[in-house]
């Protein structure tokens, strides 16, 4: 038997293939990054802030070339 906690989120993503598995992890990783810099009270500009911009960054690129 399928777990439901482990069945739904599968399902949630299924056919977004590379592009969107990539998406997601990108936009997760700036997220926890952004949550553990809130969490300690500072954001560095180096390396956490540039870190941060590029992993929103192709988050937002590859989730509009999902979109076309």
């Amino acid at each position: 038997m399928v777990d439901p906690l482990v069945a739904a989120p599968a399902a949630a993503y299924a056919g977004i293939g590379v592009v969107g598995a990539l998406a997601a992890a990108s936009a997760g990783m700036a997220a926890g990054r952004l949550a553990g810099a809130l969490a300690e009270g500072e954001l560095r500009p180096w390396p956490t802030g540039a870190f941060l911009v590029v992993e929103a960054a192709l988050a937002g690129s590859l989730a509009a070339a999902l979109r076309r």
